[in-house]
């Protein structure tokens, strides 16, 4: 099960005492979990954008498993679904590219995933539950409740990359809390390794540089979450 750890307000590595920029790492602080959301809000949306250009289906949804398995197995989990994709588009000769990012619920602490899926043909909800009722059935450990819930096309992208993005925005004391992963144990994001053409995500990171510092900008590096 994920453990939950309290996060500082601002960055805390060595390096940022001597740079005044916070690394950006999601797990250091609330400060650079900020940044690390306005980078993944840019990049969403911008390669979204593309895919909807190139004449592609965008779907928006959400994955959970009750109760959570154990870390090892959840990443198990995480590459049977993405083996499960890309049997699917080989079979269905179909273009599927999927990205998700992990979160961890205020009201009920458990993990859970938001993505984004993209298609050159229309899929249907049951295909995905299936894919994922297929990943979860490798651990063999007992009955799990498998939530999929997969959204129509939306035609307004900021939304849906707002929402997926909703829990790295921002923090406030009291009722609604926001908890880092651990260091070192899942990965926030993951995906098939097409989604981010052009070179991979690096690369359009790269190539969109403007657009994120336009972006980090908004927020002050120093403000008080």
């Amino acid at each position: 099960m994920l453990k939950q750890i309290a996060p500082a307000h601002f960055c805390t590595r060595a390096h940022f005492l001597k740079t005044k920029r916070p690394c950006g790492n999601p797990r250091c602080s609330l400060q650079c979990r900020k940044i690390f959301a306005a980078k993944q809000r840019v990049l969403l949306e911008r390669m979204l954008r593309l895919w909807r250009a190139w004449g592609y289906f965008i779907w928006f949804g959400n994955l959970s498993i009750s109760p959570e398995p154990r870390l090892l197995d959840y990443s198990k989990v995480r590459q049977e679904f993405l083996r499960q994709i890309k049997l699917y588009s080989k079979k269905k000769g179909v273009i599927v590219e999927f990205y998700a990012i992990a979160e961890i619920g205020h009201r009920t602490g458990r993990l859970h995933e938001h993505f984004v899926l993209i298609s050159s043909e229309a899929i249907a909800q049951a295909d995905v539950k299936k894919w994922w009722d297929t990943a979860v059935g490798i651990l063999n450990t007992g009955s799990f409740t498998n939530t999929v819930k997969c959204d129509p096309p939306r035609k307004e992208l900021i939304a849906g990359v707002s929402y997926m993005t909703k829990d790295l925005k921002a923090y406030r004391e009291g009722r609604k809390q926001h908890i880092l992963f651990e260091k070192k144990t899942l990965r926030i994001t993951w995906s098939t390794r097409g989604f981010f053409r052009l070179g991979g995500k690096s690369n359009f990171e790269a190539s969109n540089q403007k657009g994120i510092h336009q972006e980090l900008m908004r927020y002050n590096y120093f403000q008080k979450f």
